[in-house]
C-alpha cells in the first residue's frame, strides 16, 4: 500500500458568497447545494485510502453532517463512473458528523483517521473546528487530461440497493443540518484532499 504523496489545496467553484471574517478563502455549503473542486492530471495512478482535511463552520447551528464523493471525469468533464451491479457508483464516499469528529490519536494514521465516538462535541457559535473525513480506498487511472471531482454536501446521494428500490433510498440518515455551513480555506486553513499517488 502506498502512503498517500499528492496534496491539494480546496479551491471551491461553487455559487457561494465569502465569508469576510476570512483573509483568504472560505466558503459557504448549505443543505442541499453540492460543492465541486476539479483537478486534472497527466497520467496518474492513485490506489488506497483517500483523506478529506476541512476547517468548518455552522452559522445558525450546532453541528453538520457531511458527505463527500471522489470520482473520475472526462476530460470534458462528463462522470466515467465504475458500474457494480449494473449501478454507476457515485464515488468513493466519506462520511463524518461533526459533533463526532474526535480523533483517536493511537488508531489515526496519516492517511486513515479513526474516530472516537466517545463524546459529542457540538459546535460553538463562530467556532471553525478541523474534521479529517476518511474516504473508502480507490484504485484507478487517470489518463492524460481527465479530472478528479470532489463533491462535498449535505446529504447522501442515492446508489446501488437505493436505486433499486422505487419508494426511496433504504438507508435513510437523521440529519442535523441547518443554517448555513461554512468551509474555510487559504492560510492557517489548511483544508485539503490527500490522495494515494502511485510513483511513476
Amino acid at each position: 500500500m502506498h502512503e498517500p504523496s499528492f496534496k491539494s489545496s480546496i479551491l471551491m467553484r461553487a455559487k457561494t458568497r465569502c465569508h469576510r471574517s476570512c483573509r483568504k478563502r472560505s466558503r459557504q455549503l448549505a443543505t442541499k447545494p453540492t460543492m465541486v473542486k476539479g483537478w486534472r492530471f497527466l497520467l496518474s495512478k492513485l490506489t488506497g485510502y483517500m483523506k478529506l482535511r476541512l476547517w468548518v463552520e455552522a452559522n445558525g447551528a450546532n453541528d453538520m453532517d457531511l458527505f463527500v464523493y471522489v470520482s473520475k471525469l472526462d476530460e470534458k468533464g462528463n462522470p466515467l463512473p465504475a458500474f457494480v451491479l449494473g449501478f454507476p457508483n457515485p464515488g468513493s464516499r466519506g462520511i463524518l458528523r461533526v459533533s463526532h469528529r474526535e480523533l483517536d490519536e493511537s488508531k489515526s494514521t496519516h492517511s486513515e483517521p479513526c474516530l472516537l465516538h466517545g463524546r459529542e462535541q457540538l459546535l460553538k457559535p463562530k467556532e471553525i473546528v478541523p474534521v479529517e473525513i476518511g474516504i473508502w480506498p480507490i484504485g484507478m487511472t487517470w489518463h492524460v487530461g481527465r479530472q478528479l471531482r470532489l463533491a462535498i454536501q449535505g446529504y447522501a446521494s442515492w446508489w446501488l440497493e437505493d436505486k433499486a428500490f422505487p419508494n426511496g433510498p433504504i438507508f435513510r440518515y437523521d440529519l442535523r443540518n441547518k443554517g448555513v455551513h461554512i468551509i474555510h480555506t487559504g492560510g492557517k486553513y489548511d483544508s485539503h484532499l490527500l490522495v494515494p499517488k502511485v510513483p511513476r
